[in-house]
């Protein structure tokens, strides 16, 4: 007689169709409320917008620069992702803030990871609900900033 084998279990990592659910819409809602067109808020979000207009207008990619003064107190990475959007279309704050959102939306998966394959997925999900629902870590999503690009890094 035959003993059939056991089914084997899901892996460890793999992600319940409902938490993806909820995951996806949280990633939405960041994402959605970072791209709604306003005005550029704070000093720090305008000399980001300065940088990437002279990125884009002068073609001088290397170097950042403000007002034509070289600007070296940040890393480049930022200005560049979001000067890549600016230039296939007109220099709008939404470009500016494209990559916060997104590394808001990296750091919110990879926290439910981390829970998961750490503790459980419920414990993952209530850790990335908790992420996403703080006020501090919404605003920066929404803000033209290399914060969230550098804890996502």
């Amino acid at each position: 007689m035959r003993v059939p084998a056991p089914a084997s279990p899901s892996p460890p990592h793999s992600i319940p169709p409902h938490h993806r659910l909820l995951l996806t819409l949280l990633s939405l809602v960041l994402l959605l409320l970072a791209l709604l067109p306003r005005e550029l808020w704070s000093m720090d979000e305008a000399i980001v917008g300065t940088i990437i207009r002279e990125m884009v207008v002068d073609g001088e990619w290397l170097v950042p620069h403000v007002n034509g003064e070289r600007y070296a107190d940040k890393p480049p990475l930022y200005y560049w992702l979001a000067a890549l959007p600016a230039v296939f279309d007109m220099l709008r704050p939404v470009w500016f803030r494209l990559p916060s959102a997104l590394a808001a939306i990296g750091c919110l998966w990879l926290i439910y990871g981390l829970g998961a394959r750490l503790f459980h997925p419920a414990t993952g999900l209530l850790a990335a609900v908790m992420l996403a629902t703080s006020p501090l870590f919404t605003v920066s999503a929404q803000m033209a900033r290399m914060d969230l690009l550098l804890t996502l890094l």
